[in-house]
């Protein structure tokens, strides 16, 4: 069974979320509302591939990331370590237009109409928003 290691930032600036509108033909969560992040490349460390996953996708450099939790892939391929990020340098925008179709500064109540790739999104996002932490309580 193939097995993926993941990162994702939960970039957040006040009480929005940033969320990007993955284009229905990616292999992985296809036409659903994401975190920003990718796969951990042979070699590479977790921060180091959140750096450069940033980049590629906002062309943002995150300033000290925190890390959240560490939790399975909803397809059940693998793990993905989510990061608060709530300062960055660099100027967003959507550099990967052809895996995101759209990015999106979403607050909690702009959540409940989103089809959003993970079932725990909602709870994980409210509980950083509130005390800027994530714990695994209740995650399925």
């Amino acid at each position: 069974m193939l097995s993926h290691h993941c990162v994702a930032a939960l970039v957040i600036d006040g009480t929005k979320i940033l969320l990007g509108l993955r284009g229905a033909d990616r292999a992985f969560y296809p036409g659903v509302w994401d975190v920003f992040g990718g796969h951990v490349e042979h070699g590479e460390d977790e921060l180091a591939a959140l750096v450069r996953e940033l980049r590629e996708e906002l062309g943002i450099e995150p300033v000290e990331p925190a890390w959240l939790a560490t939790l399975p892939l909803a397809n059940g391929l693998g793990v993905c370590s989510y990061y608060l990020l709530r300062r960055w340098r660099g100027e967003m925008v959507n550099r990967q237009p052809r895996e995101h179709d759209r990015i999106a500064w979403v607050d909690e109540a702009g959540l409940a109409a989103l089809t959003l790739a993970e079932s725990f999104y909602p709870t994980m996002f409210a509980a950083v928003m509130r005390d800027g932490r994530f714990s695994l309580t209740g995650v399925e």
